[in-house]
């Protein structure tokens, strides 16, 4: 069971990884695109969290 759930926790960083890894190449390309419309949201502190 324990062997389960740390696999289970090292999928979710993975995937945390690779959302980060995503964005991040991506920025130069559509940072500007979205910037305006990101921002207000980063102004919700429960859609900040889904992202911390």
């Amino acid at each position: 069971m324990k062997q389960m759930y740390a696999e289970f926790q090292a999928g979710h960083i993975c995937i945390h990884v690779f959302i980060y890894l995503y964005f991040f190449l991506q920025n130069s390309v559509i940072f500007s695109k979205i910037n305006v419309f990101i921002f207000p949201l980063f102004e919700n502190r429960k859609i900040y969290q889904i992202f911390s």
